[in-house]
């Protein structure tokens, strides 16, 4: 349903209090191990589940959120609660909104993967491969039939760069003209999986 959305956070375990709970033992051995993978190493808001517009981003229960707007959100300063009263008084008074959360098991990966065009003239739609900006330029689809559908590129990875050409800026119609005016029959794409998962919603 893309008439709506919703996210529902909870806050940090607190570890102090479930110390001497006999029936809190394996929620804290969870949480202990998934605060320990954060980069940090420090607590944050918990995503506990999410529908709606935002079931089509890249988030997965249990991320841990850092952002919202460019705003930092720590736990010291948001309750779950709070946060989400922000989040929608964002979207509500700037028209948009975007989310920034962290895979707590996960790290940045750059992917390098090169294919070679059996035609040169081969364009953007003829590779199947579908690029959006959510809201950085993001692989979208891999068509069925794709040159680039037996390689190790997944929906979601980040496009840093084509053939040495930066795309960190360009939007995705931009992306589609870079590559239709590629020379030669070799194409390498330079891809970011992040450990940072990010989501625009528009009202």
């Amino acid at each position: 349903d893309l008439t709506h959305w919703d996210l529902t956070l909870i806050d940090p375990v607190d570890n102090t209090q479930q110390r001497n709970s006999t029936s809190s033992k394996l929620i804290r051995k969870l949480s202990n191990k998934l605060l320990n993978k954060s980069s940090a190493n420090k607590p944050a808001l918990i995503i506990d589940d999410f529908e709606g517009l935002i079931e089509y981003s890249c988030f997965s229960h249990g991320d841990f959120l850092v952002s919202i707007n460019n705003k930092k959100i720590k736990p010291s300063e948001f309750t779950a609660e709070k946060a989400t009263d922000y989040m929608h008084s964002r979207l509500q008074e700037e028209g948009v909104l975007h989310i920034v959360a962290e895979n707590p098991s996960g790290n940045d990966t750059i992917i390098n993967v090169t294919i070679v065009r059996p035609r040169p003239n081969m364009s953007y739609h003829d590779l199947g491969l579908i690029v959006w900006n959510w809201p950085f330029l993001c692989v979208r689809e891999i068509r069925e039939g794709s040159i680039f559908q037996h390689t190790c590129i997944k929906e979601g990875d980040q496009i840093s760069a084509i053939n040495d050409i930066d795309c960190t800026k360009l939007r995705a119609k931009e992306f589609a003209k870079c590559v239709n005016e590629l020379p030669g029959m070799e194409i390498t794409i330079s891809l970011v999986r992040r450990k940072h998962r990010a989501n625009m919603s528009f009202s």
